[in-house]
């Protein structure tokens, strides 16, 4: 009948229905297992990456406090080897200006000026010894710290010079004075013309270089330049009429001229 009829298709249908829902169910069930396995995968490789990082970190930091306990000692070592070397220049300085006194606070050089219009009169036997001859022809002998022949250089007169520069930075009281008769070369040694410049010239020049190479001091620099003329003393660097009277005064071992221009 029809009523039958009925009731099978919509039997069928049902049939169908549960078909359809089991096999969704099941790939639905497939799909939460695959989801299942790749979140466990995930998990285990997170995991697996976590270690790595968390091994790396404690690494990291053992080295970082090994690298803090090496920035000490090597920190400490620097200032250790900076305590040595300001003990050996204190020690460099003792010894060379010890030297410097062992070889004379005072010293005494003599340099011959060439002649070419008559024949030299001297004899040269060593570095010390100069012997002249007076016109009647006796032989007279004189002895110096250092002598220098009628050939001698700009330079050769400065390099015996040249460690008093030192004393002075190091704090001792130099001086150093030409002297001899008119036309006898003070000017030329002390100063020398612009080419061939002199002890004074190259005086100035190594205390400068001097005083650059030791950068751990501040240094402070002044200069003086006087004349001593006809017993009177001309401030050379005075742009006024220079009508002020200048004199000596000695106070304990030092001399000094006050009023003159720095």
């Amino acid at each position: 009948s029809a009523l039958q009829l009925v009731e099978r298709d919509v039997a069928m249908k049902q049939k169908s229905e549960r078909r359809v829902d089991a096999a969704r169910v099941v790939v639905v069930c497939t799909s939460v297992r695959s989801v299942k396995a790749s979140l466990l995968s995930l998990r285990q490789n997170a995991a697996k990456h976590f270690d790595v990082i968390g091994n790396l970190m404690k690494n990291s930091v053992k080295k970082a406090r090994s690298m803090g306990g090496l920035a000490k000692r090597v920190q400490g070592e620097v200032e250790e080897l900076r305590t040595l070397y300001r003990k050996e220049c204190v020690q460099r300085k003792q010894l060379y200006n010890q030297l410097q006194e062992l070889r004379g606070n005072i010293r005494v050089f003599c340099r011959c000026r060439p002649d070419d219009q008559s024949e030299s009169v001297l004899e040269f036997p060593r570095d010390e010894e100069l012997v002249a001859y007076t016109p009647q022809g006796l032989r007279k002998k004189f002895e110096f710290d250092k002598i220098y022949g009628p050939n001698s250089l700009q330079e050769d007169i400065f390099e015996d010079t040249k460690p008093t520069i030192t004393s002075c930075v190091d704090g001792y009281n130099v001086c150093i004075v030409a002297y001899g008769q008119t036309g006898s070369g003070k000017t030329y040694t002390m100063m020398g013309p612009p080419e061939n410049p002199g002890v004074n010239v190259r005086s100035i020049k190594e205390l400068l270089r001097v005083t650059a190479e030791r950068k751990q001091v501040k240094y402070a620099l002044k200069v003086s330049i006087l004349e001593v003329y006809n017993e009177t003393i001309l401030d050379l660097l005075d742009s006024g009429t220079g009508a002020t009277k200048l004199n000596v005064q000695a106070s304990g071992r030092g001399v000094s001229v006050p009023g003159l221009t720095e």
